[in-house]
């Protein structure tokens, strides 16, 4: 067993003492889901601070935001699936992903060291145009390279204070939704998006998304499957793209090692072919040696042959 799989292990077996919930559950769907969106904004809960995310680590060297469980490093993220998630900050169900199943998904991917998360911003409800959901694809980038540990909770309070009018991401508010997160310096975002540092990755990440597949929002891409939506079987559909890619990548790796054992025996082959033909070509050397002093031993016994 390799040191990931002992973690997975003890995490599995931590995970199992806390807690029984092992899937999601889609209550009511996503007429419940609205309704519950509408009585948040009406009671002015976006005013809130957003919670840090538990049990995970930030891979602060990656280009777009990364988690992985706790206690796991960036040599362990290169053995695990990796989930991509296209977000869309202007998305009500983007909005109800965070704030009522993203813990969940963590403790049933993340924290269990099968799942490196990836979250790519993408402007869809813009309708094509540079809106608010651009402006806080923006920041997502800016925050990230302020201060990636404070991403996750950023990107939690960004949902936290989604609004459904136009403007409600302006740098001057997305200034204001940022400063509750301490550690993220709030004005130094709001003047990147003002002058559109990252507007061409924005842009990438929109055009990238489509091509995987990812129309619509949220958008999972787990590696040929596309998830899309918050369906009835979301959780299923999720641990079984996981799981597929896992055995992708265990059949891949296996493919290589047995590759590499074939490199190997095939050096081994040509080194035993170099060493027998050094010993063929000593033994012939001997062999000429041991002739020579023979003509050498005939001759001799020649002269001593002749008549004084």
């Amino acid at each position: 067993m390799g040191r990931i799989d002992e973690k997975k292990q003890e995490k599995k077996q931590q995970k199992k003492e806390e807690s029984d919930l092992s899937s999601y559950l889609i209550l009511g769907g996503i007429a419940v889901i609205v309704a519950g969106l509408f009585w948040f904004f009406a009671t002015g809960g976006g005013t809130a601070t957003a919670s840090p995310w538990d049990g995970v680590t930030v891979l602060e060297d990656e280009e777009h935001p990364t988690v992985i469980g706790d206690g796991y490093t960036a040599e362990d993220a290169e053995e695990m699936v990796e989930v991509v998630y296209y977000t869309d900050y202007g998305c009500p169900v983007c909005a109800a992903f965070d704030q009522q199943f993203k813990d969940l998904f963590i403790a049933d991917h993340v924290e269990t060291g099968d799942v490196k998360f990836v979250v790519k911003p993408v402007s869809f409800t813009d309708g094509g145009i540079q809106g608010d959901a651009f402006n806080l694809g923006m920041a997502h980038y800016a925050v990230w390279e302020d201060s990636p540990s404070d991403w996750p909770q950023w990107h939690s309070q960004v949902f936290l204070n989604q609004e459904g009018h136009t403007g409600w991401a302006s740098p001057d508010n997305i200034e204001s939704m940022t400063e509750p997160v301490e550690g993220i310096d709030a004005a130094g975002v709001a003047a990147s998006v003002e002058a559109g540092d990252h507007q061409q990755l924005v842009n990438e990440m929109n055009s990238q998304a489509r091509a995987e597949g990812a129309t619509s929002t949220p958008g999972f891409v787990v590696g040929d499957r596309v998830i899309t939506g918050l369906e009835e079987d979301f959780e299923e559909q999720m641990a079984s793209a996981i799981e597929a890619e896992r055995e992708r990548m265990q059949e891949e790796a296996s493919e290589a090692d047995d590759e590499d054992d074939e490199d190997d025996a095939e050096a081994d082959g040509e080194d035993d072919a170099e060493t027998a033909e050094a010993d063929d070509d000593g033994e012939t050397d001997d062999t000429e040696e041991g002739t020579d002093d023979a003509d050498g031993d005939e001759e001799d016994d020649a002269d001593g042959d002749e008549p004084a």
